[in-house]
C-alpha cells in the first residue's frame, strides 16, 4: 500500500477552509496518513505554495515526527518535534494569506515516510525549504495533499453593467 495523506476538513484538489488560514483562526489542520513504508521510523511534513507571486513559498516544516504517529491534530502543539523556519520567519505553520487579485493558490501538503529517526545534516534553524529537500534525499515514500484559496468573487464593474435590474 502506497502512503497517504489526508484531512478530514478538506478534500484533494478542494477549499481548505477559513479557519485554517493566517486571516482565519491561523491554526493546522487535522491530517492523517496511512500506507507506511515497512521501516519507517519518522516522517516529515511540509506546506508549499507553488502559486505565490514571488516563487515557492514555504508555509510550515515539521521534521522528526515518530514513525508511530498516524495524525497530527487541528492545532497541535508540534514543538517537540523539528520545525523548519517558514517564508514568514516562523518556526511554526502559518496558513493561507489572502490571494488578493492574482488567482487562487494550491497548498501542497506532502508526507516523508524516512528509515531514521532524525532528519540529521540540517543545522540548527533550517528553513523548510531545506527541510524538505533533506528529506526526500532518504524518503521511502512520499505523499501528497492539496488544498486551495482563492479571493472571495466579486462582481467586476463591467459584470455589474450587464447584470439585470430589479425594479
Amino acid at each position: 500500500m502506497a502512503l497517504k495523506l489526508i484531512s478530514p476538513v478538506f478534500d484533494h484538489g478542494r477549499r481548505i477552509p477559513d479557519e485554517y488560514a493566517r486571516d482565519g483562526l491561523n491554526i493546522s489542520p487535522p491530517l492523517e496518513w496511512t500506507g507506511a513504508p515497512a521501516g519507517a521510523r519518522s516522517f516529515v511534513l511540509a506546506v508549499e505554495d507553488l502559486d505565490a507571486p514571488g516563487g515557492p513559498f514555504w508555509h510550515w516544516a515539521v521534521y522528526d515526527i515518530p514513525g508511530d504517529r498516524i495524525t497530527l491534530h487541528e492545532g497541535e502543539d508540534v514543538s517537540g518535534y523539528g520545525l523548519g523556519v517558514n517564508g514568514f520567519g516562523h518556526r511554526a505553520y502559518d496558513g493561507p494569506g489572502s490571494t488578493g487579485e492574482d488567482g487562487g493558490h494550491r497548498y501542497h501538503f506532502r508526507l516523508a515516510a524516512l528509515a531514521t529517526d532524525r532528519l540529521d545534516g540540517l543545522g540548527h534553524t533550517p528553513g523548510a525549504a531545506a527541510v524538505w529537500d533533506r528529506a526526500r534525499k532518504s524518503a521511502l515514500d512520499e505523499a501528497e495533499l492539496v488544498g486551495t484559496r482563492a479571493p472571495p468573487w466579486r462582481p467586476r464593474s463591467a459584470d455589474l453593467d450587464r447584470a439585470p435590474q430589479n425594479y
